[in-house]
């Protein structure tokens, strides 16, 4: 992903929040999750009135929505729905209390987030004029469940519409030569770059859920198959939060013992991993890379006294709470509450599967914004550390 990032969307939640009683919006697409949420979050305290286009693609958040109308927003919808054509409505701005207005090029969409976008608030003329035109629109849009009766089957015919269309895209380029495919324009419009990454959650979830409820385990390889003979991921919950992560304290006579046998089962069960014991530490490095993902160099390192450290190479990954990385680089694949660490622990049942399982998560919440593993609120984890 882009790492441009621009803070349109902190603004947009700053002034839903600011509102008193009433938020206006007319977008296109309404596909960010964090904003869905924020509106859900203020739907049974404001008024909230959500104009969307016709456009198919916003079946992808149909639950969201269905959740926003059920706390009281009122949510429909106005236009043709396929962009390009004559009647297709492709606003975005947002009315504040009867009075601002706020918009720009910034589509209410996550990718939107890593674009080179403006979002602003109008002058005097302008938002008079847009008030007006929300007005209008409204008084002749259409529930947003018309059409919707069954959003999976749309979301199918949406799916293959798009990859027909890669297709045709790919044929036509291979016609060219190299220096004529620099000439060509590959780029994906607005839209397919949108349906692009919601397919690319779609997979990504289906993959994770696979592996949690272990239709899918690790394979000797450190390949996701459904085939016998791989390791399923024990049940478990992320956390977040400071905690002492690593060794501190005297080395245990036995050591060298335990850190020898946990690297022995995971030769056995994992040819991916390149294991060594250096003063007592078990340190092993792999390449992870879950289906639909890109690869991820991982080092894991083990001392008897301390639960497994698993830090994340490549690519280069900042910490921070919201995905579950401690400070100093490690991740928190697991809650203390929910399992007390012993040496003897297996870390290729413990571990190994929950790597495959965070980086799926990590590469949806670059994508969404949003968390989407089980996990334990950080504050919960101070009575827990203390004790």
């Amino acid at each position: 992903m882009c790492n441009i990032q621009n803070n349109n969307r902190e603004q947009i939640i700053t002034l839903l929040d600011k509102a008193e009683f009433k938020i206006q919006i007319a977008v296109s697409w309404l596909t960010d999750e964090v904003i869905i949420n924020k509106l859900i979050e203020l739907a049974p305290k404001k008024k909230i009135d959500v104009l969307l286009s016709c456009d198919p693609l916003n079946v992808w958040r149909f639950a969201s929505i269905i959740e926003l109308k059920k706390k009281g927003a009122m949510v429909l919808k106005t236009g043709k729905n396929v962009p390009g054509i004559e009647g297709f409505m492709h606003a975005k701005f947002m009315i504040i209390d009867d009075e601002e207005v706020y918009g720009g090029s910034f589509n209410f969409t996550q990718s939107a987030n890593f674009n080179y976008e403006n979002f602003a608030r109008y002058d005097m003329e302008s938002s008079q004029r847009l008030i007006k035109d929300f007005k209008n629109w409204w008084s002749t849009a259409k529930d947003y469940t018309d059409d919707f009766e069954d959003p999976n089957s749309i979301k199918s015919m949406v799916v293959q519409g798009f990859q027909l269309q890669e297709k045709i895209r790919e044929n036509i380029l291979g016609k060219y030569n190299a220096e004529q495919r620099k000439i060509v324009s590959n780029e994906l419009s607005e839209r397919e770059a949108l349906l692009k990454d919601e397919i690319e959650k779609d997979k990504k979830r289906m993959t994770v859920g696979s592996v949690r409820s272990g239709v899918l385990s690790v394979s000797n390889s450190g390949v996701l198959t459904n085939q016998l003979g791989g390791v399923k991921s024990k049940p478990h919950r992320y956390y977040g939060g400071k905690v002492l992560t690593k060794f501190n304290g005297q080395k245990l006579p036995n050591s060298y013992a335990l850190a020898f046998r946990q690297m022995n089962e995971l030769k056995k069960k994992y040819s991916f991993l390149q294991c060594k014991i250096e003063n007592d530490v078990l340190i092993c490095h792999g390449v992870f890379q879950p289906e639909y993902c890109k690869a991820y160099k991982v080092r894991i390192e083990f001392r008897a006294g301390c639960f497994p450290q698993v830090y994340i190479l490549t690519p280069r990954i900042v910490p921070n709470n919201d995905i579950h990385i401690f400070q100093e680089g490690s991740l928190c694949l697991f809650y203390p509450g929910d399992l007390n660490w012993k040496d003897t622990h297996s870390i290729a049942e413990y571990t190994i599967p929950w790597i495959f399982e965070w980086i799926l998560f990590y590469e949806i919440y670059l994508l969404t914004g949003i968390w989407e593993g089980e996990f334990v609120p950080h504050k919960k984890i101070v009575a827990t550390i203390d004790k």
